[in-house]
């Protein structure tokens, strides 16, 4: 849903931090709910939506029937700060091992 969020922001010219303002909400929260490090609560995510004047459906992400499949490793080794390039080169390793890729 950040990726939503993040595009909707984009294309209606304005910032995060406009957003924040308009929703009464710490610049860093709305920060955190665009990475993808918290997840947006449902009240927050229809404010968000009033606010970029959106369909709250425009920010869910579609029901094709298919589970979600496994994160990216960026996804994975991003929450991992300061790891060494060997401690990453392993992780690697052992993601694609286990999620086949």
């Amino acid at each position: 849903m950040g990726g939503r969020v993040r595009k909707a922001i984009r294309q209606a010219g304005t910032t995060q931090k406009d957003l924040a303002r308009r929703l009464g909400e710490d610049t860093g929260t709305v920060s955190k709910w665009i990475a993808g490090k918290v997840l947006i609560p449902t009240f927050d995510l229809s404010r968000i939506a009033q606010a970029m004047g959106r369909d709250l459906t425009w920010f869910l992400p579609p029901d094709d029937g298919a589970p979600p499949g496994p994160p990216s490793p960026d996804d994975v080794l991003r929450d991992l700060p300061g790891l060494t390039a060997r401690d990453r080169e392993v992780l690697l390793a052992l993601y694609r091992a286990l999620v086949g890729q």
